[in-house]
């Protein structure tokens, strides 16, 4: 459960920061500035090719291992994986640094404040296991305590009986 709040917490660090980009970017740009010349020319490139190629030999009708296509099936789905985390994130940012260039008028303090929460939130969510164990050893603590004093209590009574 932390790790999801983590993830949320980061992804909305991620808009939050996007956002803050592209409006102080439109604040400290010309006229003639057109975000969209920036924006487009990113180019993703992964690298999946020449595993796809291996895939394309493996079926050419020749006896193979079957572990040989076990293993270049996991290394094409790693990499299909892998490049659709990065585009979304990628195009998800360059999304967010246009919206945030096209709207800088938009007050982003409300999103800051969720977000001062939600960090709030996950630092007493990960305190929260030992708050068991706090409690405990205040209870023990605030027991002993009182039966030590009766303890006290009771050996004062004896000497002072005893004395008498």
């Amino acid at each position: 459960m932390r790790v999801n709040n983590v993830g949320v917490v980061l992804v909305l660090l991620f808009v939050f920061f996007t956002l803050f980009i592209g409006a102080s970017m439109r604040e400290n740009a010309d006229e003639d500035f057109n975000i969209y010349n920036i924006t487009n020319s990113i180019n993703i490139s992964m690298g999946c090719d020449e595993i796809f190629a291996r895939q394309a030999n493996l079926t050419n009708g020749e006896f193979i291992d079957i572990n040989e296509i076990k293993s270049e099936r996991i290394k094409r789905m790693t990499c299909v994986f892998t490049q659709a985390v990065i585009t979304l994130s990628i195009d998800g940012s360059l999304f967010m640094i246009e919206y945030g260039y096209e709207h800088p008028e938009n007050d982003y303090e409300s999103m800051y404040i969720i977000l001062r929460m939600l960090i709030w939130l996950l630092i007493i969510s990960a305190l929260t296991p030992l708050l068991i164990p706090a409690i405990a050893l205040i209870y023990l603590a605030i027991v002993g305590i009182i039966k030590l004093v009766k303890y006290i209590d009771e050996y004062i009574k004896q000497s002072k009986e005893k004395k008498k």
